[in-house]
């Protein structure tokens, strides 16, 4: 649960809509672009077990275009209502 939300019997009642928006818009965008991690060691990652699972250190990553789209989305365009 994310802070900003609150908690209680105040809570925002937009918070499930939002959580299911950020998770669609992770669906569409994600398939759409690879990650790389950058670093200059070759360490891996280091976890900070505490009331969320962090790493250490800060994880740079590189962002760059996919240059083929998986065969299930290739036809989706981004913003586009599908048609039923």
């Amino acid at each position: 649960m994310l802070l900003s939300f609150s908690a209680g019997a105040r809570r925002c009642i937009g918070e499930y809509f939002s959580f299911i928006e950020m998770q669609m818009h992770l669906a569409v965008l994600a398939p759409r672009f690879a990650l790389r991690q950058v670093t200059d060691s070759g360490h891996g990652v280091e976890l900070d077990p505490a009331v969320n699972l962090r790493s250490r250190a800060s994880i740079h990553l590189q962002v760059s275009p996919r240059n083929r789209l998986p065969e299930s989305i290739a036809g989706i365009t981004p913003g586009v209502a599908l048609k039923p």
